[in-house]
């Protein structure tokens, strides 16, 4: 089949997709031949992905430049999240957005800068006046980086509806990525449903390998499918770019039974309260257990993502008689690379269904939980509280007391089941059952426990011998204690204590649990800007904000429970 050219067809997916977004609007924010290591509605944990991630070569330090004319109408400089971002709104109503920045162009970063010493804080959110820091389409205004929670260095790339704020698909605005690839597929998911069951014995979920094979893909072994009753599908797909190894979202996916659509999904826009569905369209276990991204294609009640357009029955299924039946998955990019996968399913009727009744255990409480109503849990040792619409279908919530845990201070209580995500958060709260010291009882917080037997710090606030905290994971929960201080260890500097040949000086902090929560530097007792890079656990002085002469740094240190530390150390210029 002959492939269609990349523009032409770009330009009829946007007459069919898109027809009110401008296509000659906006460029490229590099000059490099873009390549992306994530796009757009990629699944990530706990959300779709908002835009693009742009490969800067694994460095730091590529030149940025604005999409189009406008304005930059925000600003935010923070340790986690975006780290350093510009937030540039266009007269079309529409935001572009540059993230993971490592500094700003020399106008953009003066206006920062003088904001960051009046409010003495490296961590600011800026909203500069409209017209105030106005840029040109492929002017310079900033440097790629790898700040926030950034993993690697790129840019991170949006394109947003200024009146909605939704994350729009910046393929729809005509910026052109080279592929001719067509998706992937890797794992075919059968899903039993009610009293559904798969090949004669099992209602748990099963899992088919694939490969492809003189150009069909086809199952990897000599499986089949049999189902009974109710089931649901689902398919880990992947679509690639031109010479890049990234397995990046496909645009769309559809379902099809026996000729007919049944499902349909296609990612365009979506908004910021919406993008945690994500963790029920697909599947949330086999992704955080096996990292498979299984894309589910029937769904789950309290799913209310908006990119499903055709569903039936919201794309459960129901084959009741004994026949053999066609499906086939249908995966495209946004070039209109296609990728088909075909296979029979066996339906077979009267076959009695697993029994699902369950099964006490010992000091095992279960709850059976509508989704659409809120739950309260008041006992001795745990209280619990569960917003409605937190789980997107109603399930047996399972809470049992764990064995004692060395160095905490209640009873442990697991939540089960470990893969049921939650949109909202819950409450949660645990009550002190070790004598503490009154000095000591605001150092208390809740922790979860993961499967090293590592504790990772939930929060929590003390209240009448109890410790309340706020979470959106199931797991082992417990109360220790942070008493501890964090650890700021006075930097290596030459012996004569000069520091003309550093670009920076960086000092080593750590913390044992609540993480740093506030941090500052003084030089001879007046304030400097100090960063903070969590990922190095290093905070940051760039020598350039040093003044000349023989001077005393001082740093200090908070962490989440008030434990403060501090320390001193000359240098020369």
């Amino acid at each position: 089949m002959k492939i269609k050219p990349i523009a032409l067809f770009l330009f009829i997916s946007l007459q069919i997709f898109g027809q009110n977004y401008p296509t000659n609007f906006f460029r490229m924010p590099v000059d490099t031949l873009v390549s992306l290591s994530g796009n757009f509605g990629e699944i990530r944990y706990d959300h779709f992905h908002y835009g693009w991630d742009i490969r800067t070569g694994g460095k730091e330090g590529m030149k940025i430049v604005a999409a189009a004319d406008g304005y930059v109408s925000r600003i935010k400089t923070g340790t986690y999240g975006y780290g350093k971002v510009i937030y540039v709104t266009h007269a079309n109503g529409y935001v572009t957005v540059y993230a993971h920045l490592s500094a700003f162009n020399d106008s953009i970063g003066f206006y920062v800068k003088n904001e960051q010493y009046k409010l003495q804080s490296y961590e600011t959110e800026l909203f500069p006046k409209v017209g105030e820091l106005k840029v040109k389409k492929g002017e310079f205004i900033a440097l790629s980086g790898n700040t926030g929670s950034s993993e690697a260095p790129h840019l991170h790339f949006e394109i947003r509806d200024e009146k909605t704020e939704e994350i729009i698909n910046p393929y729809f605005f005509g910026l052109d990525i080279p592929d001719t690839v067509k998706p992937f597929f890797k794992t075919l998911a059968v899903y039993p449903l009610l009293e559904g069951v798969v090949n004669g014995t099992t209602n748990q979920p099963t899992y088919i390998e694939l490969q492809k094979k003189n150009g069909k893909y086809v199952f990897k072994n000599k499986d089949s499918v049999v189902v009974t009753g109710n089931f649901g599908l689902g398919i880990e797909v992947y679509d690639l770019e031109n010479k890049t190894p990234g397995q990046n979202q496909i645009y769309s996916l559809e379902l099809e039974l026996n000729g007919k659509i049944v499902y349909t999904f296609e990612l365009k826009r979506f908004a910021f309260d919406q993008t945690r569905y994500v963790n029920c369209h697909i599947d949330y276990k086999a992704q955080r257990k096996d990292k498979k991204g299984i894309q589910r294609t029937h769904i789950i009640d309290g799913n209310k993502f908006p990119g499903y357009s055709t569903t039936e029955n919201n794309g459960m299924l129901n084959l009741s008689n004994d026949s053999i039946h066609r499906v086939r998955f249908i995966a495209k990019d946004f070039y209109g690379n296609t990728s088909v996968f075909t296979f029979y399913i066996q339906s077979k009727r009267n076959q009695a269904a697993e029994n699902r009744m369950l099964q006490e255990e010992g000091g095992l409480n279960k709850y059976q939980i509508n989704y659409k109503d809120s739950f309260a849990l008041n006992g001795d040792y745990l209280k619990l509280f569960v917003p409605k619409n937190t789980f997107y279908s109603s399930f047996t919530l399972e809470v049992s007391k764990f064995l004692s845990i060395k160095q905490t201070y209640s009873i442990p209580f697991v939540l089960r089941d470990y893969y049921v995500p939650l949109h909202k958060y819950i409450t949660i709260s645990l009550k002190n059952t070790v004598q503490v010291a009154d000095s000591l009882k605001k150092k208390l917080t809740i922790v979860s426990v993961n499967n090293n037997g590592g504790f990772v710090n939930e929060g929590g606030e003390y209240n009448d011998n109890w410790v309340t905290t706020k979470t959106r994971s199931m797991g082992l929960y417990t109360i220790a204690m942070d008493s501890t201080a964090p650890k700021i260890k006075i930097p290596i500097l030459p012996k004569s204590k000069n520091i003309n040949t550093l670009q920076a000086i960086e000092i080593k902090v750590s913390d044992n649990l609540t993480g740093i929560k506030e941090y500052s530097a003084y030089i001879d007792g007046e304030w400097i800007l100090m960063e903070y890079e969590h990922k190095k656990n290093t905070f940051i002085i760039i020598n350039g904000d040093l003044p000349k002469g023989k001077h005393t740094i001082t740093i200090n240190a908070m962490d989440g429970k008030e434990n403060k530390s501090s320390i001193s150390f000359e240098y020369v210029k």
